[in-house]
């Protein structure tokens, strides 16, 4: 049997850097990471979780990071 790390809501706010209060509204709007149902208690998938979070990544223009002594 595969072992699957389920973790909370609020664990999965912490990690994904935002309000768990926003966590529950992505997850309500189903713009969040697949949820699990245990017992009636919501839970992520940490796989889910990183999978949802490598799709939301948003890399900034090199101009915007790099100081402005290397910009042309």
């Amino acid at each position: 049997m595969l072992k699957t790390k389920l973790i909370s809501v609020d664990e999965a706010s912490v990690l994904a850097r935002v309000a768990p209060r926003t966590m529950r509204r992505y997850i309500s709007e189903n713009a969040g990471p697949t949820i699990t149902r245990v017992g009636g208690r919501v839970f992520i998938q940490e796989k889910h979780l990183r999978e949802w979070l490598g799709a939301r990544v948003e890399l900034s223009p090199l101009s915007a990071v790099l100081p402005r002594s290397f910009r042309a």
